[in-house]
């Protein structure tokens, strides 16, 4: 993931030593997710997946296996906007998607035909967060914020009234976050990693700086690339389709939109 993680608690919730085995086996956690997930570990499921020939046929770390079903659903329920196969190399831009087959009964992923290669970039970062939620349950911290490179954050809030987030790149907009991720994504000082996934195509200034909040970091993640693509009417018909709630936010002409579910 080669990014930073953080870890916030209210002040004096837990004993120092308590504290500090704690942020160990966060630590722990995050390092054996990103041994699977990481696309530059050469011995993780994605590197091995990438490496699958027509036929071939590889067992998967479960957390591979739940994270890439998350993959699926993201890519479904954003009309292929994410994808986990955009395109990572140039010489791979004009390659299709392939065929891939997961198998839920043994965990395991067989190649049907070979396309571009696989990269959790877009959705690692919050998956590995919510991976986190029964380390903070287990020492019974009903209150948290914990970040992966200050672009995705999962929050949790029982005694607290809220965690404050500022927003935007002119940081002017203030959200009070309660028991949710968020997301950003679409800073036009770093756009050489997204592409439009249906032609492979590097957005460049096209996308729009987007945040998406939502209960799991996973979809806020993978979400928040998506809609940075998207027109409004797009990032509407998204929500509206998702099974679960889903808020948007978005800067224009240096105004913060939100976009809801429609009530019915």
């Amino acid at each position: 993931m080669n990014t930073e993680f953080e870890i916030r608690v209210p002040k004096d919730c837990l004993p120092f030593d308590q504290a500090k085995t704690l942020s160990v086996e966060v630590i722990e956690r995050v390092e054996y997710i990103e041994d699977r997930l990481s696309r530059f570990v050469p011995s993780s499921d994605i590197s091995n997946i990438n490496h699958l020939e027509p036929g071939d046929h590889h067992i998967l770390d479960p957390y591979t296996f739940d994270c890439l079903n998350k993959a699926t659903q993201a890519h479904q329920l954003t009309y292929g906007y994410f994808s986990v196969q955009a395109g990572r190399f140039d010489e791979e831009l004009q390659l299709g998607l392939g065929a891939y087959l997961l198998h839920e009964k043994d965990g395991a992923i067989s190649c049907l035909e070979k396309g571009r290669s696989f990269d959790l970039g877009g959705i690692g970062k919050g998956y590995s967060l919510d991976c986190l939620t029964d380390i903070f349950e287990y020492w019974e911290l009903a209150d948290y914020y914990v970040s992966a490179g200050n672009s995705t954050i999962l929050v949790r809030n029982k005694s607290l009234p809220s965690w404050d987030l500022k927003i935007s790149h002119s940081h002017h907009h203030q959200l009070e976050l309660t028991n949710v991720a968020i997301s950003g994504s679409g800073d036009r000082k770093n756009t050489q990693h997204i592409k439009r996934p249906n032609n492979a195509m590097r957005a460049n200034e096209s996308i729009v700086p987007t945040w998406v909040q939502c209960e799991s970091a996973a979809f806020s993640d993978a979400f928040s690339t998506a809609c940075s693509l998207m027109n409004t009417e797009q990032i509407q018909k998204t929500i509206d389709l998702a099974p679960f709630n889903i808020i948007v936010f978005q800067e224009r002409q240096g105004k913060l939109l939100k976009y809801n579910k429609k009530e019915l």
